[in-house]
């Protein structure tokens, strides 16, 4: 599987604050992407001096852009610290010659982009990147990753054309598979992962980023319509389907965010839910800040993480929870927070034998709850 970077030098506050240090990382990490999407380019004693140039390239510039005024706000500070935590974590592993972890970390990356990019208005973050060559030369034939990189650009109509391309080559050869291999059988498909991904960033697009949830119903009508997908995807298909039609009319934000306040919004069912709030909330934050409950945001923006930005490293949804918490402290909205951050916590260490928090688990949720 071929992995990608990219970094936007943007037209935004966010640039014009920090035009060479965004420059200097973006040639940071264009000089790393032909050996992060390969194993074997990564690993090669050959390549270490020009990957420990750029890594160190990458370090110094990312660690420049923190005195941008627009890296402050309480919903993109969050995805930078942790961007620069995977970038040194990267570093120090691959000088230890850990270089199959460090790749993993820098792998990351990605998903922080997006994860901010997605909280601007489509009008505000423009993108320019250089030496398409070398990105055309790498991802050519890869059309999931190619998308991927379209996504973090915010070139969305044409991340949608590569997605579809994918879903469609990729279904077809999972049917193709499963003629001759017994496990690959409908009622056996194992989980194709880059399937469903490209599936869900669709959707992604057309819902928190787009807010155009009838459009998204369509693409979805014209997927089921057009490609023969496996069960397990056109299962969820569907749900997402259900879930749509009840933003296809007039909704009225505050009131489906104070409805949902007493769900269990963490279950399946109200995945579109989320990426429509979180998405009406970021773009919000920019056009109409003081009709916004910051609070709101953050809560929002980790909910949405908990279910579509799940990771091994880190945990974009624990941080925004904290961050309401430690900014709105002694209020309601900051007990809210930390209600949903235990909740999530105890879920992850309950078993079969019940709940077991670690020691500085425990010490870290009553330092949080001292807040309240």
């Amino acid at each position: 599987m071929k992995y990608f970077f990219i970094f936007l030098i943007t037209t935004s506050t966010f640039a014009k604050n920090t035009p060479e240090a965004m420059r200097g990382a973006l040639s940071a990490l264009t000089e790393l992407l032909p050996y992060t999407s390969s194993e074997l380019k990564f690993s090669d004693p050959h390549h270490e001096k020009s990957i420990n140039q750029a890594l160190e390239k990458l370090t110094v510039n990312f660690q420049q852009a923190k005195h941008s005024k627009e890296i402050k706000r309480p919903t993109l500070e969050p995805s930078y610290q942790t961007l620069i935590k995977q970038v040194e974590d990267a570093k120090v592993h691959f000088s230890a010659g850990n270089k199959h972890y460090a790749r993993i970390k820098l792998n990351q990356i990605s998903h922080l982009c997006i994860s901010c990019h997605t909280q601007f208005p489509e009008d505000r973050l423009k993108s320019q990147i250089t030496n398409h060559q070398a990105i055309e030369k790498v991802f050519k034939e890869d059309d999931f990753n190619k998308a991927n990189i379209e996504f973090i650009l915010r070139d969305y109509q044409k991340a949608l054309s590569s997605y579809k391309k994918f879903i469609k080559k990729r279904a077809k050869k999972n049917r193709s598979n499963a003629k001759t291999d017994q496990y690959l059988l409908p009622q056996k498909q194992l989980f194709d992962r880059e399937l469903y991904q490209a599936v869900f960033n669709s959707i992604l697009i057309k819902t928190k980023v787009n807010g155009d949830a009838k459009e998204a119903l369509k693409y979805l009508k014209n997927i089921e319509r057009e490609i023969e997908l496996p069960k397990y995807v056109l299962t969820e298909v569907e749900k997402w389907e259900d879930q749509l039609r009840k933003w296809t009319g007039e909704v009225n934000i505050n009131k489906k965010i104070k409805s949902l306040k007493t769900d269990s919004v963490l279950d399946g069912d109200h995945d579109i839910d989320l990426l429509m709030i979180s998405g009406n909330l970021s773009k919000k934050n920019y056009t109409d800040p003081a009709q916004l409950k910051q609070n709101d945001l953050l809560y929002w923006m980790a909910m949405t993480e908990y279910r579509v930005g799940k990771n091994s490293f880190y945990s974009l949804g624990d941080i925004y929870l904290k961050k309401c918490i430690e900014i709105y402290q002694k209020t309601k909205p900051a007990k809210e927070c930390f209600q949903a951050y235990e909740e999530e916590v105890m879920f992850r260490h309950t078993g079969s034998s019940g709940v077991f928090l670690p020691q500085e688990v425990k010490e870290e949720l009553k330092a949080l709850k001292s807040l309240l």
